[in-house]
């Protein structure tokens, strides 16, 4: 008598894994990166190339840094909303190391 040798079955966030199939990507754009567009961000222009949209986006440097202060200061007044009855309470007062920059 011959015992079949049994495969373990993997799973993978709930799903069963059966390595015997391969699994095929039916995609144009990863098989000729023809149809692949990388686009702008900050001005929804669409390049063919991710070294061409890099160097594009330098032009938006300004842009970004000021983005990100933005971010910051919002950041910093929703803290200090959220502490408010903290500092009336105990008499205490947060202080943000991020200087406001307008």
């Amino acid at each position: 008598m011959i015992k079949k040798k049994k495969k373990k079955k993997l799973r993978l966030f709930g799903f069963d894994l059966e390595p015997e199939k391969k699994v095929y990507i039916e995609s144009r754009a990863m098989d000729s990166g023809e149809d692949r567009k990388y686009g702008c961000q900050f001005c929804q222009k669409e390049f063919t190339n991710s070294q061409a949209l890099g160097g594009h986006q330098n032009a938006h440097k300004k842009e970004r840094m000021k983005k990100k202060r933005l971010e910051l200061q919002a950041r910093k007044a929703s803290i200090n909303y959220y502490l408010q009855p903290f500092i009336k309470n105990h008499g205490l007062q947060y202080t943000c190391a991020v200087p406001l920059i307008f």
